[in-house]
């Protein structure tokens, strides 16, 4: 819930990152409360007298149209595409298709030109530098639910648990 009321708190801010669990709770959460209130409104006959508009539901929409909107801007920043893009929903099928493949990806790692990362992880990917020296990284810090980002550990240094720089470990080696 507090994702949700953090979208909410941010109403109508299209500036900056969103990660993808601030993205998707928040969908799963206006879902939830949009089906629950059709539910209502049938129960209590609303939709009937109305038409069969559900009046409830559509203030609802109404009332998070813009946040919903400012969510998905943010989200699409976080991985490095323009707040615009939002408009590719617009074409039949592929438009939404495409919008969804755009919010289940990664974002980008660091600062890109839309802000810092939401989840305070730097710069390139560690999996390709792990990939092209040939060293193997092991996660320790598993404790917890948080979304912090994890720290890593080189395998053969099992003494010291501070991160190490990778920059000056290859300086050294080339001297």
């Amino acid at each position: 819930m507090e994702w949700y009321v953090a979208v909410l708190k941010k109403y109508a801010d299209f500036s900056g990152r969103a990660r993808r669990k601030e993205y998707w709770m928040y969908a799963l959460i206006t879902t939830l409360i949009s089906i629950a209130l059709a539910v209502v409104d049938n129960a209590a006959g609303l939709v009937k007298a109305t038409g069969g508009i559900s009046p409830l539901q559509t203030l609802y929409a109404l009332g998070t149209l813009i946040p919903g909107i400012a969510v998905t801007v943010r989200r699409l920043q976080d991985i490095g595409k323009s707040g615009w893009m939002i408009l590719i929903a617009f074409i039949p099928l592929i438009g939404a298709i495409i919008l969804l493949l755009f919010m289940i990806r990664e974002g980008d790692r660091g600062t890109n030109q839309y802000g810092r990362d939401p989840l305070g992880r730097r710069g390139r990917n560690r999996d390709d530098d792990d990939r092209r020296d040939g060293r193997r990284y092991e996660e320790y810090d598993d404790e917890g639910d948080d979304d912090r980002p994890r720290r890593r550990r080189d395998e053969d240094d099992e003494d010291d648990d501070r991160p190490r720089n990778r920059g000056e470990d290859r300086r050294r080696d080339r001297d």
